[in-house]
């Protein structure tokens, strides 16, 4: 049995770090490239911050029509390194657009790696063939 949580519940679950520049632009050129190949994958809001204080939140919601699939992405705090730099990862969680409730998936230690996770959902239904690169 898969265990869920409420956007609330993973937010308080994990400390959470600004998405940055880079990040926005990593974003921008996959949202390019999925529409591209097809994909129908679309930026959604949360009903408190907007577009602008999600990502600022570190905070990020796709979501798919064709899969009836959102995908939760999270920024979060990984730590400091050797030499004090902050450490992140990017967790990552699959809900329903109808529902606030999100079961965990992997994290990565890269953005674009995993906003193309989302290609291996549509790959599982059939809906994309190949690379979508």
């Amino acid at each position: 049995m898969a265990n869920y949580l409420t956007l609330q519940e993973a937010v308080a679950a994990n400390r959470c770090l600004p998405f940055g520049n880079s990040d926005g632009e990593i974003l921008v050129s996959y949202l390019r490239v999925a529409k591209k190949n097809g994909l129908d994958v679309v930026l959604l809001p949360t009903i408190d911050g907007g577009i602008e204080g999600d990502f600022g939140n570190g905070l990020l919601i796709l979501g798919s029509k064709a899969l009836d699939r959102t995908f939760l992405f999270l920024k979060i705090d990984a730590g400091r390194g050797l030499f004090g730099g902050q450490k992140f990862r990017y967790q990552t969680y699959l809900g329903s657009p109808s529902d606030d409730l999100w079961t965990p998936g992997p994290s990565f230690g890269l953005f674009i790696t995993a906003l193309t996770s989302i290609n291996n959902v549509y790959r599982s239904e059939g809906l994309l063939r190949g690379p979508a690169l």
